[in-house]
């Protein structure tokens, strides 16, 4: 039996398999270790990245706020100057009250009034239109100036709207897409395409009342240089046009029944338009000063 015994004996087992199997294992590990740290480092950059457009677009959305804020301030001045000259009697500046106004917000409109009262004081007839009709052409080049302003500001509400939507649309597109390829549950693609969707109806309607917060200062500023424009038109003819010179009491009245008549319906219409538009104002400042508020929160 001697010569067989090698036979009998346990052969050493190898150790490269096993090895080779840990090895494999140790790689495959770190593969996965890789993948999710870089995948959670992505997931982090995508919500840091995130986090600034929306503190971004936050900031932008209260210049929005601010700005239609001062143009609602400026058209409540310019409406209660116009009309505290249209509600004078025709020709007659001087019938206006010499008390200044003390609404904090009508003040500097309220010092313009009492600089045309001064100027006008002791003028007979039209000479008194003068100091009213420069100050009804400084309103209009203001408002002509300001269009281009609040035009410019819609233009870049509407062009940040139009990005805001445009990655909203590949968010959730690019959500359908690792649903669709198992890579999410229908649970995380649920849960995230509605929070999405709600942050997103923020900025919808934020956009809808800037938008209309335009139309209707632009429709307010138009009216009021229209009829700016035909009170200056009438204010020139009637300085124009020949005129008896006051003197004494009984002509000085004479001569402001003779301006008159070419005004007092205008005036009667811009007072009208003005107690309209101050009315729109009001709603405006109101519906600027209350702010939107995420679904959900």
């Amino acid at each position: 039996f001697g010569s067989r015994t090698w036979l009998l004996r346990p052969q050493p087992a190898s150790n490269q398999p096993l090895t080779t199997t840990m090895e494999l294992l140790r790689a495959v590990l770190a593969l996965v270790l890789a993948s999710l740290g870089s995948a959670l480092l992505q997931g982090r950059r995508e919500k840091q990245n995130a986090a600034t457009a929306q503190e971004l677009a936050l900031k932008q959305e209260q210049e929005d706020r601010l700005f239609a804020s001062s143009t609602w301030h400026k058209l409540n001045d310019e409406l209660h100057q116009l009309e505290a000259f249209a509600a004078a009697p025709a020709a007659g500046l001087l019938q206006l009250d010499a008390t200044p106004e003390d609404h904090a917000a009508q003040k500097a409109a309220a010092a313009k009034r009492q600089d045309v009262m001064a100027a006008t004081k002791n003028l007979a007839g039209k000479a008194m239109l003068e100091p009213a009709l420069g100050m009804l052409r400084g309103l209009y080049e203001d408002q002509k100036s300001r269009i281009g302003d609040i035009n410019a500001r819609e233009q870049k509400s509407k062009d940040r709207f139009a990005e805001q939507e445009k990655t909203h649309e590949a968010k959730v597109a690019h959500l359908k897409e690792l649903l669709d390829n198992k890579k999410i549950s229908t649970e995380f693609y649920n849960n995230s395409t509605k929070e999405e969707e709600r942050i997103f109806s923020y900025w919808r309607r934020c956009r809808e009342r800037s938008h209309k917060q335009f139309h209707t200062q632009l429709k307010i500023t138009h009216g009021l240089m229209e009829k700016e424009k035909g009170m200056m038109k009438a204010y020139d003819k009637a300085i124009a046009d020949k005129a008896p010179s006051a003197e004494g009491a009984k002509e000085f009245a004479k001569a402001r029944q003779q301006v008159a008549p070419e005004i007092v319906l205008l005036q009667q219409a811009v007072e009208s338009f003005c107690h309209r538009s101050l009315a729109e104002v009001q709603e405006g400042l109101q519906r600027i000063s209350e702010p939107l508020s995420l679904v959900g929160q």
